[in-house]
């Protein structure tokens, strides 16, 4: 019981057992002040260092994983890849190696050149497959232990002709130590991905962004994204869907309506817009007309970005190498195919050294192989050691853009209905989408599925979708139309985790009510 004195000259002091309750309150929010004060700063530092370390410890491990990818390519006898693996390592790991490799792919480009015209050469291309794993070797030794090699550069057998027994390449296939290129990536896209949360700043950040078009027009509705240097991202959507507004808001093209773009990992301190902008490259979906001779345009390019003149030119001739554009680097304009014309455009834009790269439906004109052929060498860029990058690729091809994206933005008539990493779609579907390919008429379909749960059945080109509650698995639904169309039914693919069970169909809902507040 409070006395009445004391009630009157403090009328908020309650009972003493509400006095215990307020005591105990104060005390727990007191320990949770101390926590959030003390102990969770420290408990953040230490998830930052070890990530740190991780970190560390797998950009170490890049420097056996390329040899181990250099290997597997060698004994399937894909030496271009081989080259290609070897260049992204010395560019990393080891740049004085970079004059010699040149050379080893100049050795390479003359053997290939005789076996497409049918000729003889003095090249022997085992003698060039082990003089590839040696200096792969030597890469490593050195970035390892920079005081091994006094000049920098390979020992000069690597790049002259060296005599080795035919069998030295099957012996060294035969190792237990040899591995698959896409455990290379697996390595690259971890290292960013840790590094990136401990201590990476945003190239590119978008805070609640809109833009609109005139009252009726099309309107980009609000949106936020990060995109950080070693990895890329994805935005994908139906036409008309907002993704070239996205990609030009991206580059400072456009002003947003309301919300902020900034640049925390371009701008220094000073720099104005236009040495911001020097940074960003954009590789448009048409590219525009070069004139003379493609080296030229590259060398010129090369000069404006570089301090010296033999430097430019290394430069050049290193990434026409690279990406295998020396055969054509004579060519005019007029005389490429859409795919090499694309390819040229990738080399300009890294010629001009920047830090974010915005690619606009480079895909379009490009066939399967050379498709597959641009997005391996786009990974290869983003993820680099020495000279990491952010992309952001737009693209109707889904399933090719998900394989090497680290993060997707999904894009419906100007909502943003997914943003984050590719493996979270999962999160945000609630049915199980599968995509048929068969040689049977509706009714059959209808027939044969009358025991399955299927939601709905879409007709389409290549057969039919069907929506199946999530928990179906997939392996009995194909087993059930093989059991009934045999070899009919061509291909079963499972879309559910895919952005292609979404944007394929205007009319399915499959998306759970959560995914909007991305």
């Amino acid at each position: 019981m409070v006395l009445p004195a004391v009630a009157t000259r403090y009328p908020k002091l309650q009972p003493p057992c509400r006095l215990r309750e307020l005591l105990r309150g104060a005390r727990h929010t007191a320990i949770l002040g101390c926590c959030k004060r003390h102990i969770m700063p420290q408990i953040e530092a230490l998830r930052c260092s070890m990530n740190a370390i991780l970190a560390t410890i797998e950009r170490r491990s890049l420097s056996d994983h390329f040899p181990s990818a250099i290997e597997g390519c060698v004994a399937e006898a894909e030496y271009t890849d081989a080259l290609n693996h070897l260049q992204d390592y010395a560019d990393s790991f080891w740049p004085p190696a970079k004059r010699d490799i040149l050379l080893l792919r100049g050795r390479f480009n003359r053997w290939r050149s005789a076996q497409r015209q049918g000729v003889t050469n003095t090249e022997n291309i085992n003698d060039i497959g082990s003089a590839i794993l040696d200096a792969a070797e030597d890469i490593r030794a050195n970035s390892q232990n920079p005081q091994r090699s006094g000049s920098g550069g390979l020992p000069k057998h690597h790049a002259a002709a060296k005599l080795t027994q035919p069998d030295d390449l099957d012996r060294r296939a035969d190792q237990p130590t040899v591995a698959e290129a896409p455990n290379l990536e697996k390595a690259q896209k971890l290292h960013w991905r840790l590094y990136n949360e401990t201590k990476g700043t945003p190239v590119c950040r978008l805070d609640l962004t809109t833009k609109s078009f005139g009252q009726g027009a099309f309107e980009l509705q609000p949106v936020s994204l990060q995109l950080h240097k070693g990895q890329i991202t994805a935005v994908v959507g139906r036409n008309a869907s907002g993704k070239t507004t996205f990609l030009q808001l991206c580059a400072g093209s456009l002003h947003p309506d309301s919300g902020r773009v900034t640049f925390p990992g371009l701008s220094d301190e000073g720099d104005g817009w236009r040495q911001l902008r020097s940074k960003i490259a954009i590789v448009p979906q048409l590219p525009t007309k070069w004139h003379g001779p493609l080296r030229q345009n590259l060398n010129y390019i090369a000069s404006v970005h570089c301090s010296r003149k033999s430097s430019a030119q290394e430069d050049v001739d290193w990434y026409l190498n690279r990406y295998d554009l020396q055969d054509y680097e004579a060519c005019t304009w007029d005389q490429l195919s859409g795919g090499y014309r694309m390819r040229f455009e990738l080399v300009r834009a890294l010629l001009s050294k920047p830090k974010l790269v915005l690619l606009d439906e480079p895909l379009a004109y490009l066939d399967i192989v050379a498709r597959r052929r641009f997005l391996q060498d786009l990974s290869s860029i983003a993820r680099s050691l020495e000279k990491p990058l952010a992309v952001l690729i737009t693209s109707q091809h889904l399933l090719e853009v998900e394989i090497i994206a680290d993060q997707i933005v999904v894009f419906d008539d100007g909502a943003c209905k997914y943003n984050g990493p590719v493996e979270g779609l999962k999160s945000v579907i609630k049915y199980r989408v599968i995509h048929v390919t068969i040689d049977a008429q509706p009714n059959e379909v209808k027939q044969a599925t009358v025991g399955l749960p299927a939601k709905s059945i879409e007709r389409t080109i290549e057969g039919y979708i069907f929506t199946f509650p999530l928990e179906t698995h997939g392996a009995s639904i194909a087993m059930q139309l093989y059991r009934e169309f045999g070899d009919r039914l061509k291909a079963v693919r499972d879309l559910t985790e895919s952005t292609e069970a979404y944007i394929g169909s205007e009319s399915r809902d499959i998306w759970q009510a959560q995914s909007t507040a991305h």
